[in-house]
């Protein structure tokens, strides 16, 4: 198989619930023990992102391009704030703001294993934060498949459907 550019980009763009979502997740992080179940989680919890509560955040306030940059389910539900988490790991996160969470002792994460490294994990800085996880998401998968800058599709006469229409003989 070889990817583009153009796929590499819409395979970032997957959603929670996309059937995809999950081989995507555990080709951008094989070292998960393939014998565990996981769960599929929001880095920055799925409720923070409800109306009511965004409406409420005073640094949204008197932006609304950032308001509608937190209201966009394309954001904060893509592979971008998504990760595998272990039932003990999803059970610990539950609602928890990703930072506090991580800053918990017992757990055995670190931003760097989430490709978070260097990056603010408060929720006021999930543009920049949903900006720099896309991106290491993109050059480790990048690295991870056969990447060609484009694809050429040359149609062939197989590849072009045709309709078959059935008439009836008049008897």
């Amino acid at each position: 198989m070889r990817f583009d550019s153009d796929y590499i980009e819409s395979l970032l763009d997957t959603q929670h619930g996309e059937g995809r979502c999950r081989a995507l997740l555990h080709l951008l992080f094989p070292e998960m023990n393939a014998t565990e179940i996981f769960h599929i989680d929001h880095l920055h919890p799925k409720s923070a992102f409800e109306k009511k509560k965004l409406k409420q955040q005073t640094f949204l306030q008197e932006n609304p391009d950032l308001y509608a940059f937190y209201c966009d389910p394309n954001h904060w539900n893509s592979v971008a704030n998504l990760h595998l988490l272990n039932y003990s790991q999803n059970g610990s996160k539950s609602d928890t703001p990703l930072k506090a969470w991580l800053g918990d002792k017992n757990i055995y994460l670190n931003d760097s294993d989430l490709l978070v490294g260097g990056v603010s994990l408060e929720f006021s800085d999930f543009q920049q934060f949903y900006s720099k996880r896309r991106e290491a998401l993109k050059e480790r998968l990048t690295s991870r498949v056969y990447f060609t800058d484009s694809l050429l599709v040359e149609e062939s006469p197989d590849d072009i459907d045709e309709e078959v229409v059935e008439e009836k003989i008049a008897s």
